[in-house]
């Protein structure tokens, strides 16, 4: 990846979050150097940084040659502290989703890996303290409050399940016994063959049905797993030498069925011809009653090509294999599995293998997608529009789209379309395009909603549209195009009030909603990557933040909800989203009402209005982080880098502070 194209892609952190009221210095009058911003605090540390991060609930976590340190990012002052993790780096830390834990490795062949909460550093799982020689794969069961891990125990060769208490921090269960349904000899080459080439043999992601009860799919079987114990409740063979398995359950649509679809090969031998054997990929479909596994379909369906997504819809479930050329789009009864579509059940053709849907009105919109073996395009986009009773496309021909689907709409006129190289209404008479070329990019279009009209900015040409979502009609406003510097692809259009704004990561562009020119600001970047990582991890924190919310917020309202006045709008507000999340009451007994407010402030932030981007820029002597108005495109104030080429520092985009290494041993937090 070139630097321009880093630059360009976490321009994404341009959409950094502000809180008002932070106490700011006053922006530097028009000419004059911004001001630059003092730190807040300052710890000194035992050993030098290796690394910092901003953990779940906002805690600086930083790693040292002597321990992993927690900060309260507010004062700096020490929360605790972890010594012994020597070797973990930061290239192999990971946050669990929807939780406070955080995950630390090695990085070495059979890595030690431990996993820990970030509120306390209490160690819930280390492996070399358990006896694991090595991890394959964790996944968290939120229902449970568990931490399902695969991996191979000290001296034996067989994949083993552990189960660890989240809150707790110790393991529930182990049980290496997921090869007990095969022979003897099949069992221990199979054991073999995992140790050998560190796999687990599981190929899907578990599914939590109840808080009692998953499902986990091998190789060669579908499991049901009783979480409180460990005990397998029941097994039924997978498809043979299947390559992944996705579980379904929808208990409002099929109650008690467990769809399964699992993705295998199989080779065919062509005689009298040189090419050889030729390997052809299939999906295979069923369904299972919940209850005991047993076959809930007449027979299998199976459909050629790669695994999929499958739709709930209201007749039955919805297959379309991922393809490189022509696909089919099948509608199987839910409780018989008999085909319902097309000639004979044999379903409907369609170009490539459905990407998304969208349930309207006009029918179901379906996104399709390939990547021809054939051609060197890449993958191909197309939208259809079907009867969902017959199954029947509306159209002879599907609509061939540039770039990939975002949004679609039903509007008076037809179906408002955005993919991110162009916007567009389909006509749903003749299914064509109703406006033309409409708005087309080939860098990117980005859009935003307001006032009755859809605003789209091509980044291509520097152009600003206005679609009239009631009359269909699109004009182009502004009076000259406005093209971002250094070639970059707009990141995100916002409108405000009167005001619509462009932002990339070192321009913004600000118009009236007529379409007249407020400003275009441009801050030349340093052109140096490593100065770029921390806001590229600031903006998957912002991005995934309503996610990480909904997983971390039962407890931390919880414990805010129990700190506030009886009848008072924070005690409304706490105790509703500790119900509506409805998770882990246990863990807020070890949750501060510093941790409380903390957690739901982030809650909030996902609804702050945005009032300023940060962005990399140079100095006079060196270089700088710099807090940029969205209002007018000036410089407020700016953290001084000086010369240091490769910062270590970090962001929190939720509390609007910025954590710097300034010298071997000492880090410091400036809020902005």
């Amino acid at each position: 990846m070139t630097i321009k194209n880093l630059l360009s892609f976490t321009a994404l952190s341009a959409a950094l979050l502000a809180l008002p009221g932070t106490g700011l210095a006053a922006a530097a009058a028009p000419g004059a150097p911004p001001p630059t911003l003092s730190a807040a605090w300052s710890a000194r540390l035992d050993g030098t940084v290796e690394w910092q991060r901003v953990a779940p609930l906002g805690q600086l976590l930083v790693k040292t040659t002597q321990n992993l340190t927690a900060l309260d990012p507010e004062r700096g002052r020490v929360l605790w502290k972890v010594p012994g993790l020597g070797g973990m780096t930061q290239d192999h830390y990971e946050e669990i989703a929807g939780t406070s834990l955080v995950v630390l490795s090695d990085g070495l062949v059979k890595p030690r890996v431990v996993i820990l909460a970030s509120v306390d550093g209490r160690i819930l799982f280390d492996s070399k303290a358990y006896g694991v020689a090595q991890v394959l794969s964790r996944h968290y069961l939120p229902e449970s409050r568990a931490l399902l891990l695969f991996g191979f125990s000290e001296g034996d060769p067989a994949t083993t399940m552990y189960l660890a208490d989240v809150d707790r921090g110790t393991i529930r269960w182990k049980n290496n016994r997921l090869l007990a349904g095969q022979g003897k000899f099949t069992r221990a080459l199979t054991s073999f063959l995992q140790a050998a080439t560190n796999q687990s043999g599981i190929v899907s992601d578990p599914l939590e049905v109840t808080r009692d009860l998953f499902v986990i799919a091998s190789t060669t079987e579908v499991l049901a797993i009783r979480t409180a114990n460990g005990e397998i409740a029941w097994r039924v063979p997978n498809v043979h030498d299947t390559r992944r398995t996705r579980l379904h359950v929808d208990g409002a649509k099929a109650p008690g069925l467990l769809f399964v679809g699992s993705e295998a090969t199989f080779t065919m031998t062509t005689t009298g011809t040189s090419s050889g054997p030729r390997e052809t990929v299939f999906t295979e479909y069923s369904a299972r009653r919940m209850e005991d596994g047993a076959p809930a379909w007449g027979k299998p369906v199976r459909v050629k090509g790669g695994l999929n997504d499958v739709i709930f819809a209201d007749r039955g479930l919805i297959l379309s294999p991922a393809t490189t050329g022509k696909g089919k789009i099948l509608l199987c009864d839910y409780r018989s599995g008999e085909p319902l579509w097309g000639k004979k059940g044999k379903g409907i053709d369609i170009t490539g293998g459905i990407i998304n849907h969208d349930w309207t009105r006009a029918g179901l919109v379906l996104t399709t997608g390939y990547d021809s073996a054939w051609t060197d395009k890449g993958t191909e986009y197309f939208l259809t529009l079907i009867d969902p009773e017959s199954g029947a496309p509306r159209f002879e021909e599907p609509l061939k789209l540039r770039g990939r689907i975002v949004s679609t709409q039903v509007l008076p006129a037809g179906l408002l379309y955005t993919t991110t190289s162009e916007v567009n209404i389909l006509d749903l008479t003749t299914g064509r395009p109703l406006l033309g070329e409409g708005v087309r990019s080939d860098d990117a279009v980005v859009t935003t909603m307001a006032g009755g009209a859809l605003y789209a900015y091509a980044g291509k040409d520097g152009t600003l549209h206005r679609l009239d979502l009631e009359r269909a009609s699109l004009t182009t406003i502004g009076a000259a195009p406005e093209r971002l510097e250094e070639d970059e692809a707009p990141l995100a259009l916002e409108a405000e009030g009167d005001r619509l704004t462009v932002l990339s990561s070192q321009n913004v562009i600000a118009w009236k909603a007529d379409g007249t020119l407020l400003f275009h600001a441009y801050h030349p970047s340093p052109r140096l990557p490593g100065l770029m990582r921390a806001l590229l991890r600031a903006e998957q924190v912002r991005m995934g933040m309503a996610a990480a919310a909904a997983g971390m917020g039962a407890a931390a309202f919880a414990t805010a909800s129990t700190r506030t006045a009886p009848g008072s709008v924070d005690r409304v507000v706490t105790a509703s989203a500790a119900s509506g999340y409805a998770q882990a009451s246990q863990q807020a007994a070890v949750l501060s009402a510093r941790y409380g407010e903390a957690a739901r402030t982030r809650f909030k932030a996902t609804t702050v209005s945005r009032d300023f981007v940060f962005m990399m820029v140079k100095q006079a002597k060196g270089y700088g982080l710099a807090r940029v108005s969205k209002a007018t495109g000036r410089i407020e104030t700016v953290i001084d880098l000086g010369r240091d080429k490769d910062p270590i520092y970090d962001v929190d985009a939720v509390s609007n502070l910025i954590f710097y290494r300034p010298t071997a041993e000492t880090v410091s937090g400036y809020r902005f």
